[in-house]
């Protein structure tokens, strides 16, 4: 019989990975892969960051704008039920005198 033979080593990424944490530990390689992504990824985040701030700052305006016009409907709609009001007793008042008269 022959000697044993020993597994393949893993080779590729994972064996760097595995080297890495094993000599530095693992929250400096957390910290490595953190700062890469900052470097690399942060700009694309911050940019959409960016662009949803001024959509939202569009969305807060038009927002204010209809509701300025929903305190002039509303002062209309108000008037007109006023202005209702008036011609219905108006109307009641015409009533009340014809059924007064012969």
């Amino acid at each position: 019989m022959g000697a044993p033979s020993l597994p393949p080593s893993p080779t590729g990424w994972v064996d760097t990975v595995t080297k890495l944490v094993i000599q530095v530990g693992f929250p400096t390689v957390m910290a490595g892969v953190l700062l890469w992504w900052m470097l690399t990824r942060f700009d694309t985040v911050i940019a959409r960051m960016e662009h949803n701030a001024e959509v939202l700052d569009a969305f807060v305006a038009e927002m204010r704008a209809q509701t300025v016009e929903i305190k002039m409907q509303t002062q209309a709609v108000t008037a007109i039920a006023k202005d209702s009001k008036a011609l219905i007793d108006l109307h009641e008042k015409e009533l009340r005198q014809k059924e007064g008269t012969p």
